[in-house]
């Protein structure tokens, strides 16, 4: 075949009919494909970037926080706290910090300022549902507590008298030294780093209370020496929480209820009442004495008595020279003192006067009548004799009888005049009201 027949049937081949053939134009298409598909690869490859980017800024931003007010954080990296070894320390103080995220470093802040409360009902009796929330005494007129007690249900405590007693209380504590804690207690971030604290002082706690109750007594524990108590308990605590180097210190520890066994509770409350009246009258009885003494001898009726207890023993004793002190000493007392034995001792002291210049009076009228009977005494003894006999004629309690001077016979009537006792009751009832008024 000629190449003139040849170009000239080529027109009505069909395309692709031979293997080595192609159509006009196929090397353009696929060029554009190709850069279609080049450009797409580059735009996906780009939008992959910004997105690793993004989330490498994210990664990266995650590593900071804040700590608000009261809070401290340390950082732990790869199970190290990071900065152990620095001059500024491990504590991060409250502010914004970064750090790398997890699962290289993380944050563990912890509230420094707010202490943790802690209830503790290890020694505490079982309460069913319904009773719960009531005061004993309530629970007592509701329900009749079970005869015996369960073991493991059923906590309490023995005291010292090898007596049960129940008690509830609250531990306060707080986070003093953050590495301590992170390193032996928890190294758990907040909220769960609390959860091991409580587990830690819960079970001191509980050691430290077993021993102070056991060295007391009874009434001690439910009616007196809380504080006692908890001072005992409260450094028990912090001795073993040092030792074990946890970084937490005890606040306070609180007694929100104590009792012995409800089944004894209404027997014991009416000793209790017994021995409180007991108490009401013996401080009655003591308030009576001091008022007593007081009125008697003023403030100073303790230092007197005391004084006058010494002296007595001193006497007992024989030791004379004490005695002597002792007695001087209450007499410089009774000196200063006040009230009934100061008015006693001054009218004492002004009847001693009086009783003084009396006989002072009478010996010098005495003094007097001697040298006049000594001078004349038979005019002395007649004129002593007529003044006694005025003195006893003019008494008031002396009745005068008249007799007429002829008169043999003298009658005398045992009675007195009875004119005369009537006078003498209303002059005696004339003075008394002359003096009251």
């Amino acid at each position: 075949m000629s190449d003139r027949q040849d170009r000239t049937e080529a027109p009505f081949q069909t395309p692709g009919a031979e293997g080595t053939g192609a159509p006009a134009g196929g090397g353009d298409e696929l060029d554009i494909a190709g850069q279609s598909v080049a450009s797409a690869l580059r735009t996906s490859f780009l939008a992959l970037k910004l997105v690793l980017l993004g989330l490498v800024v994210i990664y990266l931003g995650s590593g900071y926080f804040a700590l608000p007010p009261g809070y401290q954080a340390v950082v732990v990296q790869f199970g190290q706290i990071r900065g152990l070894d620095s001059q500024a320390g491990p504590v991060l103080q409250p502010g914004p910090h970064w750090t790398w995220p997890w699962p290289i470093s993380r944050p563990i802040p912890v509230d420094m300022e707010k202490p943790r409360s802690l209830g503790l009902t290890s020694f505490w009796f079982y309460v069913d549902a319904p009773l719960r929330g009531l005061t004993l005494d309530e629970m007592l007129k509701r329900a009749h507590p079970p005869d015996t007690m369960t073991p493991g249900l059923d906590g309490y405590l023995l005291s010292g008298e090898q007596e049960i007693v129940h008690l509830r209380l609250v531990v306060k504590y707080r986070v003093d030294n953050l590495v301590d804690f992170v390193t032996h207690v928890d190294a758990e971030p907040a909220p769960q780093a609390s959860d091991s604290g409580d587990q830690l002082v819960s079970q001191i706690a509980d050691w430290a209370c077993t021993r102070t109750v056991a060295g007391m007594r009874t009434d001690a524990i439910i009616r007196g020496e809380v504080d006692t108590f908890k001072e005992s308990v409260k450094r028990l605590m912090q001795e073993r929480l040092d030792e074990v180097h946890s970084g937490l210190s005890v606040v306070d520890i609180i007694v929100e209820d104590r009792t012995v066994p409800l089944q004894v509770r209404p027997l014991y409350l009416q000793v209790v009442q017994a021995e409180n009246e007991k108490l009401k009258v013996v401080s009655a009885a003591r308030t009576r004495a001091t008022q007593d003494l007081n009125e008697m001898a003023g403030p100073a009726h303790e230092e007197l008595r005391q004084a006058i207890q010494a002296y007595e023993l001193a006497r007992a004793t024989g030791q004379d020279v004490a005695a002597a002190e002792q007695m001087k000493l209450i007499l410089s007392l009774i000196d200063t003192a006040g009230g009934t034995v100061a008015s006693t001792i001054g009218q004492a002291m002004a009847e001693s006067s009086r009783t003084e210049l009396a006989v002072r009076a009478e010996v010098r009228r005495f003094q007097d009548l001697y040298d006049k009977y000594l001078a004349n005494p038979s005019i002395f003894i007649a004129q002593l004799w007529a003044e006694v006999k005025a003195d006893i004629l003019d008494s008031p309690n002396v009745e005068v009888i008249y007799l007429p001077s002829d008169s043999k016979e003298i009658r005398l009537l045992l009675d007195r005049n009875p004119q005369f006792l009537r006078k003498q009751e209303m002059d005696k009832y004339q003075q008394q009201v002359n003096r009251g008024g």
